[in-house]
């Protein structure tokens, strides 16, 4: 056993590198969210997109991400570290300028597009250097925190993103975009490169080894889980209007976002204590019986208040599905192996968008988040039934 204090575990988790890259990803993130709930709005007053144009511009960023995702994870295992980190940052701020572009239908699917693909490159990069910088022992803790600034950039960039379009014009928002990544970049300079143990694994490049195998199983519950999540980020104003509510829909992504913060913070305590698969299992009973709630009740308050607890459930399941990723694969493949963890994501979250565009126009969206509900059951008795006896006999000890 190891004599390491506690305290001397903290004192190494927040190193200024781990500081400086967790306040980067929070303003990646905010620059993301900001222009979240701008862009189908935008698509639907501005440009007059209808509801397949408009899943299908929405819907490509995060396939693009998807597919992009395995090549991104052999690069990150190839030439992981600083350099990699900014040159990927840099390419997703930059996209943000082309949103005030004149604007068609086509040029804003094709920016969409691209901005997906660096959207993958930068995530998985910057994931990547987290793990390698970040003591085994800590792991679970360390992906917590680091994922508790992308929660809290749900709080901020939305209510952000929705107070300036008010106040201002859709270009203001875009431009505040590009500023708020840009200022994320110059922070992430201050990221140290890696230490020279962190070795690099440069394996030849064929389809086949972009994809891990021992991985497929957390991936499939992963993708079910993610689809629910896709209709929330999204469909959210579409369906707090369509059960007649009148406050600002903001507060669901500010409670959700308290509630994934919160269960964030503490989870990783519990994964690195040994504790993953009860904390899943309750994860799972919270986001099932939350999200349940939250599509059928017609009641405005109850509506509200089981996004913090959706918030709650997810900040308990996704740093707990990340260590699973994380801990299957040997050192050199976490790269892709976050790779795929985002893919799941990814994929559940893109057919959810286009689902959800397509699905909430004709049956309506209450029809779409039952299905999401429907897909959550199932991702947990996959989970129970396959995922936990696959993790225990295939983990890889840190």
């Amino acid at each position: 056993m190891h004599s390491r204090s506690l305290f001397s575990q903290k004192e190494s988790f927040f190193s200024l590198s781990f500081v400086a890259i967790c306040v980067a990803n929070l303003l990646l993130f905010v620059a993301f969210y900001f222009i979240m709930p701008v862009l189908p709005m935008y698509l639907s007053l501005e440009m007059k997109a209808g509801p397949v144009a408009m899943g299908s511009i929405l819907a490509a960023y995060t396939l693009c991400a998807l597919m992009v995702r395995p090549f991104a994870g052999y690069v990150a295992d190839a030439y992981k570290g600083k350099t990699l980190f900014l040159v990927t940052f840099f390419l997703f701020s930059l996209c943000f300028a082309g949103y005030l572009l004149p604007a068609s239908l086509t040029l804003l699917f094709f920016l969409r597009a691209i901005h997906g693909v660096s959207f993958s490159m930068v995530t998985t990069s910057t994931t990547v250097y987290v793990v390698e910088v970040l003591p085994p022992a800590r792991l679970g803790a360390g992906i917590g925190f680091f994922g508790a600034t992308a929660a809290l950039a749900m709080a901020l960039g939305p209510s952000i993103g929705m107070f300036v379009l008010e106040r201002y014009s859709y270009p203001v928002v875009f431009a505040s975009s590009i500023g708020v990544a840009t200022l994320g970049l110059a922070i992430g300079l201050l990221v140290r490169p890696l230490p020279s143990t962190s070795i690099s694994h440069k394996a030849p490049l064929r389809l086949k080894s972009l994809f891990l195998p021992v991985v497929k199983k957390p991936f499939i519950a992963f993708a079910l889980l993610a689809f629910i999540y896709g209709l929330l980020l999204t469909y959210i104003s579409l369906f707090a209007r369509e059960k007649g509510f009148t406050l600002n829909v903001g507060y669901v992504f500010s409670l959700m976002a308290l509630g994934l913060i919160i269960s964030r913070l503490f989870a990783g305590r519990f994964i690195d204590g040994g504790g993953l698969i009860p904390l899943m299992s309750a994860g799972y009973f919270i986001v099932i019986i939350s999200c349940f709630v939250f599509t059928i009740t017609w009641h405005e308050w109850l509506f509200f208040g089981s996004a913090l607890f959706i918030g709650l459930g997810f900040g308990l399941l996704m740093p707990a599905f990340q260590t699973i990723f994380t801990t299957l694969v040997a050192p050199h493949e976490r790269g892709r192996s976050n790779s795929l963890f985002f893919s799941a994501f990814d994929l559940g979250i893109g057919i959810a968008v286009f689902f959800g565009g397509v699905v909430g126009e004709k049956l309506g969206m209450q029809t779409a988040y039952l299905t999401g509900v429907a897909l959550l059951v199932l991702s947990f008795l996959y989970f129970r039934f396959f995922v936990v006896a696959h993790y225990e006999a295939n983990k890889v000890v840190q």
